[in-house]
């Protein structure tokens, strides 16, 4: 399947601001997807570098003062149905790790209690957890934001994407399963659902194994993968620091089409992501990433959905 992909963020400030900007928009070649085309239209100085996680991240400094940011994306991108990714040269153990966003407390461990003892198949039980989460979180805008913790969201009783993602994660790692958030893309029927994303993936059986909580989807078939990491602080489309700005406005648009439900070439490879960066950056800038990426994580950010 192709989809055709268009991205577009404005902020607006009531006084001017300078800023720094971390955009990951763009996806990812894995074993089931390739990019064909891709732009970023973005104001200021661009450095583009890949981080830990192999995501692709784009680093903008602009320093004259501004009252308005526009960042646009848009490309093609092809995914060919294969439901079990393998490791892309991560150890799956890394993402037993919590963070402040995926931590569980005593109300997530309650909920998990008779899912510690399931002598059922792993997919089986992670896709009935799954059900589960969405019926004690509904879907519900404008209950939580990009700083409300698993936690938190589940003692609400409402979220989004991003909620139902890290509440999975924390059952996940509660349960002794890696599991990771994934930010990207969902092609929907429905013209009226937002089509920028957030889901997770758990690792058992050799393989990362998809689980959109949100629409109960167990297979990515309609996902196109973006950018992956611990939580949702780790693989946001957008994170920055700003110096003034006063108020702040933001609009947000994204659509995605299907244009081909075939693949272009039956016979083309899919190359791992993980192959690429060792071959085109070599080990030297390797060091340079995560030196950056260190850096990066020491800094305050703001961030959207």
């Amino acid at each position: 399947m192709i989809f055709n992909i268009e991205h577009c963020t404005k902020y607006h400030y009531s006084t001017p601001v300078t800023s720094l900007e971390y955009l990951r928009l763009t996806p990812i070649t894995l074993s089931n997807q390739r990019v064909l085309e891709w732009n970023l239209d973005v104001p200021g100085n661009v450095q583009t570098m890949t981080d830990g996680y192999g995501n692709v991240l784009n680093v903008i400094s602009i320093d004259k003062k501004h009252k308005d940011l526009t960042f646009k994306a848009s490309g093609r991108v092809e995914i060919n149905g294969l439901e079990v990714l393998g490791d892309g040269g991560i150890n799956p153990l890394l993402f037993l790790r919590n963070t402040k966003l995926t931590s569980a407390g005593e109300k997530i461990k309650d909920f998990v209690k008779p899912y510690m003892s399931d002598m059922r198949s792993i997919t089986d039980s992670l896709q009935d957890m799954a059900r589960s989460i969405l019926n004690v979180i509904p879907y519900d805008k404008g209950v939580t934001d990009s700083h409300t913790c698993a936690e938190d969201a589940f003692a609400a009783g409402h979220g989004v994407c991003q909620d139902h993602t890290q509440v999975f994660i924390a059952c996940c790692r509660l349960r002794g399963i890696p599991a990771r958030y994934v930010s990207g893309y969902l092609f929907s029927d429905d013209a009226g659902h937002i089509a920028s994303h957030a889901w997770a993936e758990a690792w058992y059986d050799g393989g990362w194994h998809t689980y959109d909580v949100s629409n109960l989807l167990f297979a990515p078939s309609r996902h196109v993968k973006v950018a992956i990491g611990l939580d949702y602080q780790e693989a946001c489309p957008i994170r920055g620091i700003r110096t003034g700005g006063g108020a702040e406005v933001l609009d947000t648009y994204t659509q995605v089409n299907l244009l081909n439900d075939t693949p272009l070439n039956d016979e083309f490879t899919f190359v791992d992501k993980m192959d690429l960066d060792t071959k085109e950056q070599g080990g030297q800038q390797q060091q340079q990433m995560m030196f950056k990426r260190s850096f990066l994580n020491s800094m305050v950010f703001f961030n959207i959905n």
